[in-house]
């Protein structure tokens, strides 16, 4: 949403020019505790869930502590 806001034209460029490099990233086999903290320390919502170096899921704050993990 804040790529449309800024820049409305985003779908003429790359991907790369916007994407992160090297986000953080979860394993299935983290704790959704651990999850969380990599959440909050790096202000972020949203976590990709990586098995064998493919993407296998997205994990979202909100369904965390909606699951009453703190």
């Amino acid at each position: 949403m804040r790529l449309i806001e800024k820049q409305g034209d985003f779908l003429d460029h790359p991907i790369s020019n916007y994407m992160t490099k090297n986000p953080k990233v979860s394993n299935p086999r983290d704790l959704a505790a651990k999850a969380l903290h990599v959440m909050e320390v790096h202000s972020i919502t949203c976590l990709v869930v990586v098995e064998n170096k493919l993407p296998v899921g997205v994990l979202q704050i909100y369904d965390i502590l909606r699951a009453g993990v703190y």
